[in-house]
């Protein structure tokens, strides 16, 4: 997943013999059209369940875009620079997340390679391929914190040693963040020297860890057979899917059809959800990471997983493998793994570091400050803070419910138009927030923030119930009810005063 799309290609092309690069090239490769049976048990409520609360959230998302409107018209001219202003925003909050939030980690270049190559046994492979699944740690970029999977092929006969790698994508593909967020991204299949792989990862501090494969002849042709054809077409691609169609899960199915009989899975030991297993990967040490993808992740990740479904992450998938068996026509049960252990074994010399400022710590600081500003505000010692703090909420909310509004509508990944969130995190904010300010310059006691505010921890508790939220977003809660009710004092003590005022000139009069 770490090499560029070129490399690779540019590594193949040197590989390939004269008589293969002259082949005629088969129109339709036996797998070159995504396969997403694998995970079919795991996720097929996920797009019913989004649709189902997308259709409802509309109609809400609709009136609120109405409401505003007129709100918008009357600032036609503010929101002209402002516009700009948010559209940068949008475009930095959808470009995929980097390691900005993290610490790089000081690797060590010493490493401990195994011997390369597969213990088998010359006497039963020599008509045979020798294919195991090479699984790779995980890596400090975002995408690379699942790990990742590849199968490698040797050639008993000509010591011909190859990696086929389904998780290659470039950057420099046109529009690639765009379509990286609507999830239209395309990916395909590297072939590299196994030397050059092992390379690639030891560079990274990544460890590789191989289990050989214990299939017959006749099948490790098949799947080899299936991999030189889609390596063979020079413009092959799949849609990748990071739930259900991904360098990992598309290597079982692959392995699975090349099977002279049906793959036996083994049971569950607990039942687990997506959210669950994207945890143990983007461990605390990664909290931004962690934070962002539990926002954008909807009720659909929250679901008990099955066996196959688990396949798509690379760890799962070696963990699943090393107990799984092949059941064939006869009867016959066999282990699918002969055996496992490290390819390449990198030892790091430092661990990464926590980041000092983490998303638990912004939201505690963001609920001190609205415990003073109350404080202030009950002791009329002035609403600025109060003010600031309220502008900056909506800033917020408002430019990260420009991403979660344009996943919940637009994107085809999966699990992201389930989210409840939604109605939490909207680009609302963004369109009210001059109209806010100008309330503040003349004076006026804000009534949307406390009415919204109350509404929307109410909101949380009930769609609790269905969606896992991280503990953030109940700090956060916190800090919205407490500037709801410190507001709704004020409006209260200025509605009083107001009406004092007017008893008095009434009875100046009479």
């Amino acid at each position: 997943m770490q090499l560029s799309e070129q490399r690779y290609a540019r590594l193949y092309l040197s590989l390939q013999r004269p008589n293969e690069r002259s082949a005629e090239r088969a129109p339709n490769a036996q797998y070159s059209q995504p396969h997403h049976a694998i995970l079919r048990v795991g996720v097929a409520g996920i797009d019913y369940g989004g649709r189902q609360l997308r259709k409802g959230l509309t109609v809400f998302a609709l009136r609120s875009v109405s409401f505003a409107l007129p709100l918008q018209a009357n600032l036609t001219s503010a929101m002209h620079h402002f516009s700009s202003i948010l559209f940068i925003f949008i475009w930095l909050l959808t470009t995929p997340i980097t390691a900005s939030a993290q610490q790089s980690a000081d690797f060590g270049k010493g490493t401990k390679q195994n011997e390369i190559g597969p213990k088998v046994d010359e006497k039963t492979s020599v008509d045979s391929f020798v294919i195991s699944l090479l699984t790779c740690t995980a890596g400090q970029k975002t995408y690379e914190l699942y790990g990742h999977s590849a199968l490698r092929v040797k050639n008993v006969k000509t010591n011909e040693d190859l990696v086929y790698n389904y998780g290659v994508f470039s950057f420099s593909k046109p529009n690639f963040t765009w379509r990286f967020v609507l999830g239209q991204t395309d990916y395909t299949v590297g072939v590299v020297p196994t030397p050059y792989f092992i390379a690639e990862y030891v560079d990274n501090g990544r460890s590789i860890r191989e289990q050989v494969l214990a299939l017959r002849p006749a099948e490790a042709a098949r799947l080899v057979e299936a991999l030189r054809k889609n390596a063979a077409e020079h413009d092959w691609t799949y849609r990748y899917n990071f739930l259900g169609d991904n360098c990992a899960s598309r290597l079982v199915v692959m392995i699975e059809q090349a099977l002279d009989g049906h793959l036996e899975l083994p049971p569950e030991k607990q039942r687990t959800t997506f959210r669950d297993i994207i945890h143990s990967c983007v461990t605390l040490e990664n909290p931004w990471d962690r934070f962002g993808q539990d926002i954008i992740l909807g009720c659909a990740v929250d679901t008990p997983l099955t066996s196959r479904a688990e396949l798509a992450f690379p760890f799962y998938t070696e963990s699943i493998l090393r107990r799984a068996a092949v059941v064939r026509g006869s009867g016959e049960r066999q282990a699918l793994v002969s055996h496992d252990g490290y390819l390449v074994e990198v030892t790091p010399r430092a661990t990464k570091a926590k980041p000092f400022f983490t998303p638990l710590k912004a939201v505690w600081l963001l609920l001190f400050l609205a415990c003073a500003a109350a404080w202030a505000e009950h002791k009329r010692r002035g609403r600025l803070l109060g003010q600031l703090l309220d502008d900056f909420l909506m800033l917020v909310t408002g430019l990260a419910g420009c991403l979660v509004f344009l996943l919940f509508f637009f994107s085809e990944h999966p699990a992201v138009d389930s989210n409840w969130l939604i109605v939490w995190l909207n680009p609302l904010p963004l369109l009210l927030l001059p109209w806010k300010i100008w309330r503040d310059r003349k004076g006026r006691i804000d009534f949307y923030t406390p009415c919204v505010d109350l509404f929307l921890v109410v909101y949380l508790l009930i769609s609790a119930f269905f969606q896992q939220y991280p503990p953030e977003i109940y700090i956060l809660a916190s800090v919205l009810l407490v500037r709801g009710l410190s507001l709704y004092s004020l409006q209260r003590n200025g509605r009083k005063k107001s009406c004092a005022g007017q008893k008095n000139i009434s009875h100046q009069h009479g």
